[in-house]
């Protein structure tokens, strides 16, 4: 009896150094778990940066193809009415309304972008 009444302190101070070791585990768990979401922090934010680049950019290149587009079709347009004139399928004095026709045209493209 008396050798059982020993073993309970011993088993006692087992445990007490099992639940140190594991406080200790935790703990060193918690600093790597904190290094890892510092880690994932930085991550996220080099990727939205990276979004928003990109965004910026394709923003752009869509501006500039819409643009180049509206130039291509102002220049179609000038050719055709300079034929029509020259020709004399279109008055030389009707030549605003096809003009008019195009500003309609750019100005909804640019107000559009400008939104």
């Amino acid at each position: 009896m008396r050798a059982r009444l020993l073993m309970v302190p011993l088993i006692a101070v087992a445990f007490t150094a099992c639940d140190e070791k594991a406080l200790q585990m935790a703990k060193d768990v918690g600093k790597v778990l904190n290094a890892y979401q510092a880690q994932l922090e930085r991550r996220i934010a080099a990727e939205q940066s990276a979004y928003t680049q990109q965004a910026q950019i394709e923003a752009e290149a869509a501006r500039e193809q819409a643009l180049s587009n509206l130039e291509q079709e102002r220049l179609e347009r000038s050719r055709g009415l300079a034929l029509d004139i020259l020709s004399g399928k279109q008055d030389v004095a009707r030549w605003r309304e096809p003009i008019r026709d195009y500003a309609k045209v750019d100005y909804s493209i640019q107000h559009d972008f400008l939104k």
